[in-house]
Formats: C-alpha cells, structure tokens, sequence
C-alpha cells in the first residue's frame, strides 16, 4: 500500500490538474497501513501538507518554466522523469517517517529547475 501513498502525486497529476487534491483522501485510505502510529486525523493532514507543497512550489517555482516559456527539445520530458527519479528515491525517507513527505516532494519539483540551470537549458519566450 505505500505505493499507492507514495505515487499518488504522480498518477493522480496525470489523471488532471486538479487530480492531485486526492492526495489527502489517499493518504487517509491507505496511509494507515504505512504508517500504522497515526490516527486518520494526522494522515488526513499529511496529505494536505503534501498537497500544499506541492501546489506551492509549483506556482512559485515551477510554472514560471514549465508553464509560461515551456523548455525546448528533450528537456520537455527529460525535466519531468528526472523530478520523478529523485522523489522515487527520496520516498524511502519518508517511509520510515511520515512528515518529510512534504518535503520530498518539494525537493523533486525543485530538483528540475536546478539541473535545467545547471545544464543551461534554453527555454522558449
């Protein structure tokens, strides 16, 4: 069940934009199964503070990339598979604690922009 926890920012974005404020309803279904000590209370806001998290990076840091100059070439889909790599492997932290969840997932949108500078990417205008 901690794949359906922990992937549920990823296939829930792909069902839709607003598909990712199933993340707390997700959470609290089989969040108590990854992590048995909190009660639904807890993991209900767990999935909020992911859901802000990641709906607040994207608007701050994100979107000014990915939604106004969109990048060029192969980083269209490069930027994305490698924000996904660094949360699939970050998730192993939180699944032995629950609230760097958030932060898991801020690190990975964030990790995208930092490479595309670093590599010099050329985004449209």
């Amino acid at each position: 069940m901690s794949v359906a926890v922990f992937e549920s920012p990823i296939y829930l974005l792909v069902v839709g934009p607003f598909g990712v404020v199933g993340i707390p309803v997700v959470t609290v279904l089989f969040g108590g199964q990854v992590w048995p000590q909190l009660f639904r209370v807890r993991l209900f806001a767990l999935g909020c503070a992911t859901l802000g998290t990641m709906i607040g990076v994207y608007l701050v840091a994100v979107f000014w990339f990915y939604g106004i100059a969109g990048p060029t070439g192969a980083w269209a889909w490069i930027g994305p598979l490698v924000g996904v790599i660094v949360y699939v492997v970050a998730c192993t932290h939180a699944a032995q604690r629950p609230w760097p969840w958030p932060l898991v997932v801020a690190v990975a949108l964030l990790s995208v922009g930092v490479l595309a500078m670093a590599t010099g990417v050329r985004f449209e205008s």
